[in-house]
């Protein structure tokens, strides 16, 4: 890696010293910085979402965790720092998932939805972001996501 912190250097494998959040993408490569760079703001352009950083234990150390008000899942979504590239988690309820059926997303993001661990009612599908193309379906499925979870909050 030319330019990028050791991996033993990366801000968000120490505990004990929480990090600027700015810094846990900083250490990486461009491409790797610019689409971790991406998916932060998508996330945090999602109205009424808040980003906290949070240590979240091994593997995923420090990670920045998004709530959303009247998210029925343990958060609305997980960017996560790793070695190689930003990581993604989006979990989703059963609802949430029949609610793509209709919707015009690749036939790969779903099967990877469908196949991803399934935890008391909620799927738990992770993407390693490493292309400009990927952001922009994970940002369709964070819209949808909060679509679903506005239209339950208002019932």
């Amino acid at each position: 890696m030319t330019g990028a912190a050791s991996t033993s250097q990366r801000p968000w494998r120490n505990k004990f010293q929480r990090p600027d959040p700015d810094s846990l993408l900083a250490s990486y490569e461009e491409l790797e910085r610019t689409l971790g760079q991406n998916l932060r703001t998508a996330l945090r352009k999602v109205d009424g979402i808040e980003e906290e950083l949070s240590w979240q234990g091994v593997p995923w150390r420090w990670t920045f965790v998004y709530r959303l008000e009247g998210d029925p899942t343990e958060a609305f979504a997980y960017l996560v720092p790793t070695d190689e590239r930003p990581l993604l988690s989006l979990p989703l309820t059963v609802e949430m998932v029949e609610s793509l059926a209709g919707d015009k997303i690749k036939r790969t993001l779903k099967s990877e939805i469908m196949h991803s661990r399934f935890v008391g009612g909620v799927y738990w599908p992770a993407w390693e972001v490493g292309a400009k193309s990927q952001v922009a379906e994970l940002r369709f499925l964070m819209e949808r996501k909060a679509r679903v979870i506005r239209s339950q909050t208002t019932r």
